[in-house]
């Protein structure tokens, strides 16, 4: 069972080396999809391998190898949809910097399951103008994170 000293370290974490997003793809013929798709997904970079490992040993997820070009190679732990969510309602008490986004996109993973996203092929306008409503929120609150100036 985990601690309350792992909810804190895995927020820590996310504040400091997370990227929470909704990832949009193009739409594919192939596939006969006719709309984009979206998916939320939490990355955690860094360059020290043992805490990627770490936090794909505990929370499960993929690891991504990913090569510095003109910085130093790093690791990414990353999570996609569903357990996204769960995730961050498990550290959401801990989490400082990143509590805004962590609630949009929790928001937004339940708004999925609870029926207004009907799969790629069924999407209404309406399910199409949601996912992008969140995805820029999303995007907004990364951009006025890093652009407050007033409290340095």
């Amino acid at each position: 069972m985990l601690q309350e000293t792992d909810k804190a370290y895995l927020a820590g974490l996310i504040d400091g080396e997370g990227s929470i997003y909704i990832g949009k793809s193009k739409p594919n013929n192939l596939a006969g999809t006719k709309n984009p798709t979206y998916r939320l997904s939490l990355d955690i970079t860094s360059t020290y391998y043992p805490i990627i490992k770490y936090l794909v040993d505990l929370y499960g997820g993929w690891v991504h190898y990913r090569e510095g070009k003109g910085r130093k190679n790093s690791w990414a732990s990353q999570w996609q949809g569903q357990r996204v969510c769960e995730i961050l309602e498990f550290v959401f008490p801990y989490l400082i910097i990143k509590r805004e986004e962590a609630l949009v996109a929790i928001n937004y993973q339940k708004g999925r399951v609870n029926g207004w996203c009907r799969g790629m092929k069924g999407q209404t306008p309406e399910d199409l103008i949601r996912h992008e409503v969140y995805r820029i929120k999303l995007q907004e609150l990364k951009k006025y994170a890093y652009t407050k100036t007033d409290d340095i």
